[in-house]
């Protein structure tokens, strides 16, 4: 988790984290997908959404180089496979969570409060 966490900041600190608001997807449309990723002038890219919305992901897989995945999923390995990370806020706090659960256990066992 910790390498996770040190690959997010790396791609954080090269401004290659993106974060919307939400992806609003009613459709399959993997033009309106490379529309987006164009918009953020990304070409290996990682989308990270948690909505049950399945219209994004699917309409992702037909794109080369793009890879989307639940933050629940998501490893060093896929962050570094990646130039950009596009991901939604819901799919932060989560993430964020995921990774604080980290940060409190080293604490612990090192005896710091």
């Amino acid at each position: 988790q910790l390498a996770l966490a040190i690959a997010l900041s790396n791609r954080a600190s090269a401004d290659k984290l993106f974060v919307v608001d939400a992806f609003d997807y009613s459709e399959y449309s993997t033009k309106k997908v490379k529309a987006m990723l164009q918009g953020f002038k990304s070409d290996k890219t990682l989308i990270v959404d948690d909505s049950k919305n399945n219209f994004l992901c699917k309409s992702a897989k037909n794109i080369p180089y793009v890879e989307c995945l639940p933050s629940m999923q998501i490893n060093a390995e896929n962050v570094l496979r990646y130039d950009s990370i596009i991901i939604s806020e819901g799919s932060l706090t989560t993430l964020s969570k995921r990774l604080e659960g980290v940060r409190l256990k080293e604490k612990e066992e090192k005896g710091e409060e």
